[in-house]
């Protein structure tokens, strides 16, 4: 019966899981196209546009959600300390933050940097003549522990003659375990569990993810 706020709500397959299991969830995005495809995916769902850092909500929440790396995308420590702060004001005691981020693989990411990666590859909407190929390419400040992410998504024919393609492109930055650690402690939370992936497996320093689940104290 517990209460659930998801922040970036993306297209909202999280929320919708969610809200399958019977959890009341309230998806929170600042971009408004993100929002019409929650809604067009779910018209009943419970959606709010707001910033991360000034949570349009009182105090009451059991959980707060940050999923698919979101927090990645506050590029300083003060945005993610507001959040922090934010995520601490809404929950009530007892409550939990659960986000999670990537456990950046330094040798991977010196040997990729500014190459084209294929992250996806597959037919257009059935149409068994035309592909659908999704590019990644990083290009890292490995001192100021940020990439700048350019994703190209391209329709091409089985030929290889490209129909048409698109560019978006972003800042992220990646965090540190410690680093994690110390933010949340000096924003009030207790470390109940930082876990290797979604199995719940244990982290280590080789570990693909950091999924992190703090807690607020009770007292």
């Amino acid at each position: 019966d517990g209460r659930v706020l998801e922040l970036g709500t993306g297209t909202g397959r999280i929320s919708r899981i969610l809200a399958a299991a019977g959890v009341r969830v309230i998806g929170l995005d600042a971009s408004a196209p993100m929002l019409a495809l929650n809604r067009a995916a779910d018209p009943a769902g419970a959606l709010v546009r707001g910033e991360f850092a000034a949570l349009p909500f009182r105090p009451g929440f059991d959980v707060v959600v940050c999923p698919m790396r979101t927090i990645g995308h506050l590029l300083s420590g003060h945005e993610r300390a507001c959040l922090l702060a934010e995520v601490h004001r809404v929950l009530r005691p007892g409550g939990r933050f659960v986000f999670d981020h990537y456990n950046i693989d330094l040798d991977w990411a010196a040997a990729h940097e500014g190459r084209p990666i294929l992250m996806y590859a597959g037919p257009d909407d059935g149409d068994t003549e035309v592909a659908v190929l999704v590019w990644d390419q990083y290009d890292y400040q490995f001192t100021e522990q940020k990439l700048g992410c350019s994703v190209r998504v391209e329709r091409v024919t089985i030929g290889g003659d490209v129909l048409d393609s698109a560019e978006t492109a972003f800042d992220f930055t990646w965090l540190r375990h410690e680093q994690v650690v110390r933010e949340a402690t000096d924003a009030g939370f207790e470390i109940e569990a930082c876990f290797g992936d979604f199995d719940r497996s244990p982290w280590s320093t080789d570990a693909e993810q950091m999924i992190w689940v703090l807690r607020l104290p009770t007292g």
